[in-house]
């Protein structure tokens, strides 16, 4: 399948082209970074079903020009909210440039935030812990077991990213989530402690604590976090 559709983004197309799509997306028919998105990914392929979504992405053969390019509408898609679309563009891009990692996390991230969690763990397990990008594919696989329900596999994978990564944040946060799933709340919060203690302005971090307190009935201390953090996101 041709990929041709790809240059509508850098150049514009023309008033007979995706004439279906265009009266859809905008009545007056002017043009939006939306309406090309989805003129776009609709000529790529249709969108993908909610239970198959790497079934139905196809598979496009690629020059690095048109990946690039591609990569460009996939996260311009992603951001205009239209996660298949973007899903469909990843998957044509990560088979071409299959070594690049960020590419390759960039397609994991969109299809668990599309809900698409076991293929996500898919994705996600194809990026190399050592590698620049695998702390956040470590992470990626940890999110990805705890929306699946299925904790006790998630905290491996936190443990591998804090092995890593031992002062990192958001490593540090996903530990501590991944502990208190777990009813191992005295730890997630020695997590979440550490970040404040190195970034007292990290709300994330002050949030969990808080709800790691409440779930331990520790209450007054819980409100007393949440209270600290108000200033800070005001």
């Amino acid at each position: 399948m041709t990929i041709l559709y790809l240059y509508y983004f850098g150049a514009g197309f023309h008033q007979n082209e995706v004439p279906q799509m265009r009266e859809k997306a905008l009545p007056d028919r002017q043009f939006s970074l939306r309406a090309l998105l989805l003129a776009a990914a609709v000529a790529i392929a249709p969108q993908a079903r909610a239970s198959d979504a790497q079934a139905n992405a196809p598979d496009v053969q690629m020059t690095l020009d048109q990946a690039q390019t591609a990569l460009r509408l996939a996260r311009a898609a992603k951001q205009a909210g239209d996660l298949n679309g973007a899903i469909s563009l990843y998957k044509a891009i990560a088979s071409a440039e299959p070594d690049d990692t960020t590419i390759v996390l960039e397609y994991g991230n969109a299809l668990s935030d599309a809900g698409y969690f076991d293929d996500a763990i898919g994705v996600y397990a194809k990026i190399g812990p050592q590698t620049k990008d695998g702390v956040a594919a470590l992470l990626g696989l940890e999110r990805a077991y705890l929306r699946l329900g299925e904790n006790e596999k998630a905290l491996p994978f936190a443990d591998q990213a804090i092995a890593l990564a031992p002062q990192n944040p958001d490593v540090l946060i996903g530990r501590g989530v991944a502990l208190d799933t777990l009813g191992r709340h005295a730890e997630a919060q020695s997590c979440y402690r550490a970040v404040v203690a190195s970034a007292p302005r990290n709300v994330a971090a002050r949030n969990e604590l808080a709800l790691s307190l409440a779930l331990t009935g520790d209450y007054a201390q819980a409100i007393d976090f949440l209270e600290q953090s108000l200033p800070l996101v005001a």
